[in-house]
């Protein structure tokens, strides 16, 4: 009997579900922190994959950053929420998103029986940069120029889990650190995904945070706009810009949910209500 393969697993699932559903997952902050988290979150990512669904996960790695910027002696300065990225940090941004952090992902998906493949903005020409020039003075930090998924495409037809570091190449050829939450958002928009589901510490959008009564369960892109425009502040903002982009552009539906609690991805995967839930329209 022929030894089975991400190729001829694919073919198999092609022919048994015509269209597979395709989600991607933004994954950071502390859910990176607690190996035990780490491998609850993968273990029903690579269960997803498994079933037949389309798994692609973009990363963050803020934490590991500043340690790594630590350890060299480098200072982390920020100007308007953005990381100051001359060219000794981008030198440590790289590294630690594109090797460590992404490496290490890989490969505990690799332990957990899925065949994940890394990758970075660089490669295939997945993600071209523009530099930010607003504020001024923050370097190698750059937004998304333009996004071609045709490389995750091919990797996801032929059975692949691709794992996405968001270091992306400008137009000089220098490399650009970009928010996480805004690659993630354009490719979500770029692969046209049924569902963009974003890891986070809390268990939604809240409307008056710290009060845990006033979780978001729905929400219209719309309304989220207004939201923002009526003062929305701290890490949200960027998870949230990416999830509008993500619908505008594409994406069916996005949701936040709390990453350190496996059992809301669990629910979100099965399409089981949990975190809040944006659309583009009712």
């Amino acid at each position: 009997m022929p030894e089975s393969t991400p190729r001829t697993t694919a073919a198999r699932s092609t022919a048994a579900v015509v269209s597979p559903r395709t989600i991607l997952i933004k994954y950071g902050g502390n859910a990176m922190l607690d190996p035990q988290l780490v491998d609850g979150v993968l273990a029903q990512l690579v269960a997803a994959h498994g079933s037949g669904m389309h798994v692609v996960m973009v990363h963050g790695g803020g934490p590991y950053i500043v340690q790594r910027l630590e350890q060299q002696g480098l200072e982390s300065r920020f100007s308007a929420g953005q990381r100051v990225t001359g060219p000794e940090e981008m030198a440590v941004v790289s590294m630690v998103l594109c090797g460590e952090v992404n490496g290490r992902i890989v490969s505990d998906l690799l332990r957990l029986g899925a065949p994940a493949v890394g990758l970075c903005g660089r490669d295939g020409n997945t993600c071209i940069a523009e530099p930010l020039l607003t504020p001024p003075g923050l370097g190698q930090v750059g937004v998304v120029g333009r996004m071609d998924p045709a490389l995750v495409k091919l990797l996801l037809d032929n059975g692949y889990l691709p794992v996405l570091a968001p270091v992306s190449p400008g137009p000089d050829g220098s490399d650009y650190n970009i928010n996480a939450d805004m690659f993630a958002g354009s490719l979500a928009a770029a692969l046209g995904v049924d569902e963009y589901l974003v890891l986070t510490d809390v268990d939604g959008l809240y409307r008056n945070w710290p009060d845990r009564d006033s979780l978001v369960q729905g929400i219209t892109a719309d309304e989220l706009e207004g939201m923002l425009a009526d003062g929305i502040s701290g890490g949200m903002i960027p998870k949230l810009r990416g999830c509008i982009a993500a619908l505008r552009s594409g994406a069916r539906s996005a949701r936040i949910i709390n990453g350190t609690r496996p059992e809301a991805l669990q629910a979100a995967l099965a399409g089981s209500p949990t975190g809040t839930v944006i659309r583009e329209k009712q």
